[in-house]
C-alpha cells in the first residue's frame, strides 16, 4: 500500500483507526487507503493494541498497549510518511496522546493511575512534567480515557473523557454503577484549569 500522503493526518477526511492488529487508514468512501501492522510502526510488543490517535501538524501521535488491554503502554509519533518519530514506554494504559501548544509537551490520559500526564513534546522522556490527578483539586479522578485537545475564543482547552466504573453485584456496598462523565480544562498556560 502506497505511504500516507503530505497532510493525511491532518482535516482531509481521512480516518486513522488504531486496532489490535496495526493501524488502519480509511477513506472518504471506507475504503482501507494505508495500513501497517504494530511490529512495523512502532517495533515490538508484547501484545499491542491501538487505543488513541490524533494529528500532530505533520504526523501523527498514538497511544497504545504494549502487554495487553489494562496493562502496561507507550506513545509514538509517526511522521507524515509513517515512519517512527519517537515512541516512549511507561504508561499505565495510555488512551490518547494529545499535543499542548503551550508549551509544546504531549498530554496523555491514563485510565489504570486516574491521570493525564505532560510529558517532553519531542519524546525524550517519559518522565512526567505535570499532571493532573487524585491530588489535583478538582479532577474527577474516574479513569480519563480520551483527550480532544481544540482553540475557542483565543484560549486552549483539552476536553477529556472519563468512563464511569463497572457494575458492581447487586448486595455490595459499592454503587451498582456509575456512569461516565466529561471534564474541560483551560491549558492556555502550562498550569491546567478547571472550567467545568
Amino acid at each position: 500500500m502506497p505511504r500516507p500522503d503530505a497532510g493525511t493526518f491532518g482535516d482531509r477526511g481521512v480516518l486513522v483507526v488504531p486496532t489490535g492488529r496495526g493501524l488502519s487508514f480509511l477513506g472518504p468512501e471506507g475504503e482501507t487507503a494505508w495500513e501497517r501492522e504494530w511490529s512495523e510502526l512502532v517495533g515490538g510488543c508484547l501484545l499491542c493494541g491501538g487505543e488513541g490517535a490524533s494529528a500532530d501538524g505533520d504526523g501523527l501521535l498514538l497511544s497504545f498497549t504494549t502487554e495487553g488491554p489494562t496493562r502496561g503502554g507507550a506513545v509514538a509519533r509517526l511522521d507524515v510518511d509513517g515512519v517512527l518519530d519517537f515512541r516512549v514506554d511507561g504508561f499505565a494504559f495510555p488512551h490518547d496522546a494529545v499535543r499542548d501548544p503551550s508549551d509544546d509537551t504531549i498530554v496523555i490520559p491514563e485510565v489504570n493511575g486516574s491521570t493525564a500526564s505532560w510529558i517532553a513534546g519531542d519524546g525524550s522522556s517519559a518522565e512526567v512534567l505535570r499532571e493532573l490527578g487524585p491530588d489535583t483539586p478538582d479532577w474527577p479522578g474516574q479513569l480519563p480515557n480520551g483527550a480532544e485537545r481544540f482553540d475557542f475564543g483565543g484560549r486552549r482547552y483539552v476536553l477529556f473523557s472519563h468512563r464511569g466504573l463497572p457494575p458492581r453485584p447487586t448486595g455490595t456496598a459499592a454503587p451498582e454503577h456509575s456512569t461516565g462523565l466529561l471534564s474541560l480544562w483551560d491549558i492556555t498556560t502550562p498550569s491546567p484549569a478547571r472550567v467545568w
